[in-house]
């Protein structure tokens, strides 16, 4: 059980890391309306490993290293890459905030996921939860039988791939120090970044300011990635998980500041309803 203390620093952490990789996303969402998404997964990456990739020298020993290599660590690696090449085509077909709210379905998701293939006993209680988290869904994404945003299918298949990356990682071995992963995962994403570029438009170098994007997305995308450690290190999960949904406020208020985007009321609803059912199961887990 943690103390107060603990508890405190985990919520501010959680509370610095929502705001901050919203930010990173929101500088992402500027770069996809320029360049392809290779491009953009390619550029922030060298960007990344640059930054872990110190810190994995520093912290992690030599001979730790060969656990970079283990199957389910390059499985979970291939699952986040895949997640950020769908979040990052989603972002250009949908209201910012709106992709968002989407995107913080994951946890619903993951707990249907595990609790569908046996890991979890999940109740009618926690069932009906997720039902309620999966209809505020449906009220961001409004799906017609005329027409379905090719952004929200991307958005929905982004926050899918966070599930099966979820369940990949209960299975990795506990001895794995965080840094690593973190630094595989970068670099299989910088590297799928780079395996697109002879599918899409031609590749060119940014110009300053673009290249200040490129650089300010990487540097609060690793800056997120350390304060999310931070905030679950020592802190009870149950106090500290529901302040990640803070990041629909941030996000919201992008949205309007950045691009003059106004998510309406179904979808302010919409992601208000996915973020209490969010916060409600994860108590009920605790329970």
């Amino acid at each position: 059980m943690a103390t107060a203390a603990d508890n405190r620093r985990g919520i501010l952490a959680m509370l610095l890391s929502a705001a901050v990789v919203t930010s990173s996303d929101m500088f992402i969402r500027a770069v996809t309306f320029i360049f392809p998404t290779g491009e953009v997964l390619a550029t922030r990456g060298l960007v990344v490993m640059a930054l872990i990739g110190g810190a994995t020298a520093i912290l992690v020993p030599a001979h730790h290293l060969r656990l970079a290599f283990q199957p389910f660590v390059l499985l979970r690696a291939l699952c986040e890459a895949v997640m950020v090449v769908l979040f990052v085509m989603a972002l250009p077909h949908m209201i910012f905030a709106d992709v968002t709210a989407v995107f913080l379905s994951s946890s619903l998701l993951s707990a249907a996921l595990v609790a569908a293939i046996g890991f979890e006993r999940v109740g009618m209680s926690r069932w009906a939860v997720l039902l309620i988290g999966f209809g505020g869904v449906a009220m961001v994404v409004r799906p017609t039988f005329e027409q379905v945003n090719i952004g929200a299918v991307y958005a929905l298949a982004s926050a899918s791939m966070i599930a099966v990356r979820d369940l990949v990682t209960r299975k990795i071995d506990p001895a794995t120090p965080t840094i690593l992963i973190t630094m595989v995962t970068a670099t299989t994403v910088t590297l799928l970044g780079f395996v697109l570029m002879p599918f899409e438009a031609p590749w060119r170098l940014p110009v300053a300011h673009e290249a200040g994007m490129f650089l300010a997305a990487g540097v609060l995308v690793a800056g997120a990635n350390l304060l999310g450690v931070v905030a679950y290190r020592r802190a009870d999960i149950s106090v500290v998980a529901p302040f990640r949904y803070t990041a629909l406020p941030f996000a919201i208020v992008a949205s309007y500041l950045v691009w003059g985007e106004m998510p309406d009321f179904w979808s302010i609803l919409g992601g208000a309803v996915i973020a209490a059912a969010s916060i409600a199961a994860i108590w009920m887990q605790r329970a």
